[in-house]
């Protein structure tokens, strides 16, 4: 008789989800993962046999992180297995307004900073293929503060408190770089993105630096000034009609002497 078939015997061609919740699990997490609630999306092609069915594994989904800043996720992913293995995996995520503190936690224990806060609008493409990473990740990230995991000495071959202290004088900014590598251990390419937000992070301190000098010297000049119309105007008034005179005096001349460094008139 006829051989029996080695085919799967199972296949959902197609399965769509609607306000689902997606659980994410990982051991080398160093905390919970977030979940994703709301999602909406189709997964292509699922059977007890992959290998044997022929067709890659496909998913499209989208949902919000279960939080209170409700960022989103979404998460187009391709697992071929038409070799009799797992071949490769494609991957294109895009995040819009999550929480860095919650994303921190797919780094496991690869990662040298913490996230302390901010928010990331990200894009990451790449394969992964025989256990190795290759991806690229575009992101903006607002209100960033980060700081170096203990024992930590160096960051993208830098002074890690020189990285440290420019990332957290930015707090926003665009940057670009790569990731290789294994899972477990992962290597981020990250060319002259860091040394650029770092200078920038000069910069800045600089001007708010300078910002505050002015502030203080205007300040002084306008406390200044108005001792000095306390002296002069209060002995070239008559006496009983100085009161409104040199508080109207003192003022203007305050405010001219504010106006000269840039204060509110």
């Amino acid at each position: 008789g006829a051989a029996p078939s080695e085919g799967p015997a199972l296949v959902v061609r197609s399965l769509a989800l609607k306000d689902a919740v997606v659980h994410f699990t990982d051991e080398t997490a160093t905390e919970p993962l977030p979940r994703l609630v709301a999602v909406t999306g189709q997964v292509l092609n699922l059977s007890d046999a992959p290998a044997a069915w022929g067709q890659p594994v496909e998913a499209n989904l989208s949902g919000r992180v279960d939080d209170e800043n409700g960022g989103r996720i979404a998460l187009e992913a391709r697992y071929d297995y038409r070799q009799g293995v797992l071949l490769t995996q494609t991957y294109a995520l895009r995040t819009e307004g999550v929480e860095m503190a919650r994303l921190a936690a797919f780094f496991g224990r690869s990662s040298a900073v913490d996230l302390r806060k901010g928010k990331a609008t990200s894009d990451v493409k790449g394969v992964m293929r025989d256990g190795q990473m290759d991806f690229q990740v575009v992101s903006d990230l607002t209100g960033v503060e980060v700081a170096a995991k203990p024992g930590v000495k160096r960051l993208a071959g830098l002074k890690a408190e020189d990285v440290v202290r420019g990332v957290n004088a930015v707090k926003d900014f665009h940057i670009a770089f790569g990731v290789k590598g294994s899972p477990g251990s992962p290597r981020f390419e990250w060319g002259d993105e860091i040394a650029r937000i770092i200078t920038q992070g000069g910069v800045d301190a600089a001007k708010a630096a300078a910002m505050d000098a002015a502030e203080e010297a205007a300040d002084d000049a306008a406390r200044r000034a108005s001792e000095a119309a306390d002296r002069a105007l209060g002995d070239a008034v008559p006496p009983g009609q100085g009161g409104e005179v040199v508080d109207e005096a003192k003022d203007r001349l305050r405010r001219g002497v504010g106006g000269l460094f840039g204060k509110d008139k």
